[in-house]
C-alpha cells in the first residue's frame, strides 16, 4: 500500500506478507492516518516507511497513528532494512507494537543531513519536522541478525546543536539558552513553545546481534 499526498486514511485488520519492497509505504505529505491490528511480514525492505521528504516538504506529514501492530522477519531482499522507519514526520504516535526477526535495525527515526552548499539555509528549528513523535510499548528482538554494527532503534540526523547556534546566536536569542543543574548552559530547543523532542518510554529491548 502506497500512500502519497493523502490524509485521513486507516488501514486495520490487515495482513501484508511477502512483498518486494514494504507493506506500507508513506511519501511525502501525508496526514491523520492510522495503521492498527495488523501484521506485515516478509517483506523485501521493510514494514512501514513514512519519509515526509526534506528538507522542506515534511513539514505537513503528521499526526499520524500506528499502534498493535506486528512488523516481523523483514529485510528479505536489503539487508540493511528497518521494520518501522520514520523521517521527517512529526507529532504522531506508535505504540503497542512488536518488531523482530530483521537482518538490521527494527526502527529508525530520522531527519535529514544538512547537505554543504544546497542547504546554506538550513533552519532546523523551523526545517525539522521530525519532533513531537512518541514510540511507547514496543518489544523489539532478534535485530541486527547480519550486520551487528550499530542499534536495533537507531535515531539519527535531528538537531544539530552547532547549526543551530549559529542561526540562533545568544547575543539574539538570550531567552533560548538555559543552564542546567550542573552549570552547562544549553540551547534549549523547545523555547518559544514547540514540543519539538521525540519521545520513547516502555520499550524493551532483546537478543539483538550488537551491543
Amino acid at each position: 500500500i502506497t500512500l502519497i499526498n493523502s490524509n485521513h486514511v486507516t488501514i486495520e485488520n490487515t495482513q501484508i506478507h511477502n512483498t518486494g519492497l514494504w507493506a506500507v509505504a508513506m511519501f511525502k505529505d501525508n496526514t491523520y492516518h492510522t495503521i492498527q491490528n495488523c501484521d506485515f511480514g516478509y517483506n523485501g525492505y521493510g514494514s512501514i516507511t513514512i519519509d515526509g521528504g526534506y528538507p522542506g516538504v515534511g513539514k505537513y506529514c503528521n499526526h499520524i497513528t500506528v499502534q498493535n501492530v506486528r512488523m516481523h522477519d523483514i529485510g528479505q531482499n536489503i539487508g540493511h532494512a528497518a521494520g518501522l522507519t520514520v523521517m521527517s514526520c512529526g507529532q504522531s504516535d506508535f505504540r503497542n507494537l512488536e518488531i523482530y526477526n530483521t537482518p538490521r535495525r527494527a526502527i529508525m527515526v530520522s531527519g535529514g543531513p544538512k547537505r554543504d552548499g544546497t542547504d546554506s539555509q538550513l533552519d532546523q528549528i523551523t526545517d525539522m519536522y521530525t519532533i513531537g513523535n512518541h514510540f511507547e510499548y514496543i518489544y523489539v528482538y532478534n535485530g541486527e541478525q547480519d550486520s551487528g554494527e550499530d542499534s536495533a532503534v537507531y535515531v539519527c540526523m535531528l538537531f544539530r546543536s552547532g547549526w543551530i547556534q549559529d542561526k540562533y546566536p545568544k547575543s539574539e536569542y538570550p531567552e533560548a539558552y538555559k543552564v542546567d543543574e550542573t552549570g552547562r548552559e544549553y540551547f534549549d530547543i523547545c523555547w518559544d513553545g514547540v514540543d519539538r523532542h521525540n519521545y520513547f518510554n516502555q520499550m524493551l529491548i532483546d537478543n539483538i546481534g550488537s551491543n
